[in-house]
């Protein structure tokens, strides 16, 4: 009997070397949920209803509208390409519709936020006695360049030439793991010299963000012929409770965690979007079209303050504010059947109105 989990048990097979490993793995977490709470039904027993039912349970065990979406999205796909390799006459699962998600506003870090990181750094080590230049790397080159973590991370001496930072992908050698990066695409962007500053005092390691056991046990295990979805994840982000590290360091600066390492993309983007075109803005963050640039950019707190400043004008009188005369309300009159009021006579106390 043929269920999801065995069907996604060949998906996952013969499309290794078409999805990423997180998709691969994204997969399979939905399959597996999924069999778990409607215990396995063959794939002729599926239907809209069971799918709807799957949907409100990932909401209702705690996930969000956002994870529940993604899960159903990844089911989705897994039956269409059932379908496209004639495994399956249609979707079963054609019919249910995702949860409508509210937009939340972009966000971005200001310069006196960004600031306060740099002197909040994480700690060395015994492992690794250059974890706070480490970090301070990372952090201006989010700053400056708006490429994933991933990407910084996989930054090479060889990656920086020319005054610029190249994104391109890796093949397998003694120095170096494979690595391709998301968009799939070779690209660069300027180096700022705050950025360079951190990496001359890297000089000489091929991995200059990443802390050199690290590199030594990834090196080892690609020598070792280690299976490449063992440890896809270690060459995709190679560093030790990233994300951890990262909320310490808005902890210890702010009290408490005030956004994530993609923000500090969307502060890039939101930068270049003043002074750029939409074109060279798009080569320069990797968008291949030009709708995927509004979720980067937001209102930054300066426009916030002008926005504020043009509307406090509006009937200025000198420097001071306005001065309205508290409204003359009319006493009623009897008119006929019932009681008519006349409109407040609202007067602005300028001769010049």
């Amino acid at each position: 009997m043929a269920t999801l989990s065995t069907l996604c048990a060949d998906y996952c097979r013969e499309q290794r070397f078409v999805l990423a490993h997180s998709t691969r793995l994204t997969a399979r977490r939905a399959c597996v949920l999924f069999g778990r709470w409607a215990g396995s039904p063959a794939i002729e027993e599926l239907s809209p209803q069971l799918g709807d039912g799957y949907r409100n349970h990932l909401v209702e065990t705690g996930r969000n509208k956002n994870t529940a979406n993604i899960y159903v999205r990844s089911i989705q796909a897994l039956l269409n390409w059932a379908v496209e390799t004639d495994r399956l006459p249609a979707n079963p699962l054609a019919g249910v519709k995702q949860f409508r998600v509210t937009r939340k506003p972009v966000t971005i870090y200001e310069d006196w936020q960004f600031e306060r990181m740099l002197h909040c750094l994480p700690r060395p080590t015994a492992n690794d006695p250059d974890r706070d230049v480490r970090w301070l790397g990372l952090l201006w080159g989010a700053r400056t360049t708006g490429l994933r973590r991933g990407a910084l991370l996989n930054l090479t001496a060889a990656n920086i030439r020319g005054g610029m930072v190249w994104v391109e992908p890796k093949a397998k050698s003694d120095d170096t793991w494979e690595w391709e990066p998301k968009d799939r695409e070779i690209r660069r962007v300027p180096l700022a010299p705050q950025f360079a500053d951190v990496l001359e005092y890297f000089r000489g390691r091929t991995y200059p963000l990443v802390a050199p056991s690290m590199v030594e046990k990834l090196l080892r295990w690609q020598k070792a012929g280690r299976p490449a979805d063992d440890w896809a994840p270690w060459r995709k982000l190679p560093e030790l409770n990233f994300r951890r590290i990262f909320v310490g360091i808005q902890t210890r600066a702010f009290g408490q965690q005030i956004g994530d390492w993609h923000q500090f993309r969307r502060t890039y983007t939101t930068a270049l979007a003043e002074v750029l075109p939409d074109k060279a803005l798009m080569t320069l963050t990797g968008h291949a079209r030009r709708e995927t640039l509004d979720p980067y950019t937001a209102v930054r707190g300066s426009h916030w303050q002008v926005a504020y400043e043009t509307v406090a004008n509006v009937l200025k009188k000198g420097p001071g504010r306005v001065q309205l005369l508290r409204p003359q309300y009319v006493t009623a009159q009897r008119r006929g059947p019932g009681l008519e009021h006349q409109r407040p006579d609202w007067a602005v106390q300028d001769s010049n109105l």
